[in-house]
């Protein structure tokens, strides 16, 4: 078993209710499924929050693992290692 560390902001603490989360995967589990196992968790509504088309894997907001934006890592099949953190932001967008 490995630990990982889910930590989120705005819209979604009030959607999960906590800011940072830790759980326990089997090891070799990858992004894609961390986060299906949340949905099992958290319902329906955090799925629709995550993804804005999940059969394209076009998210509705930014992952980092560990300080890297998974898009520099291999996307949602990147693997969890123990003790890492994935970080939740929603896009930014300014003028």
């Amino acid at each position: 078993m490995i630990k990982v560390k889910a930590m989120v902001v705005l819209d979604l603490v009030n959607l999960l209710h906590e800011r940072e989360i830790t759980f326990s995967l089997e090891e070799g589990t990858t992004i894609r499924g961390f986060l299906e196992i949340m949905f099992s968790k958290y319902g329906p509504r955090l799925e629709e929050r995550i993804y804005a088309d999940k059969e394209k894997d076009i998210l509705n907001l930014n992952l980092y693992l560990n300080g890297k934006h998974i898009i520099f890592l291999d996307g949602l099949d990147t693997v969890i290692q123990d003790k890492d953190t994935l970080l939740f932001i929603p896009f930014a967008a300014g003028g």
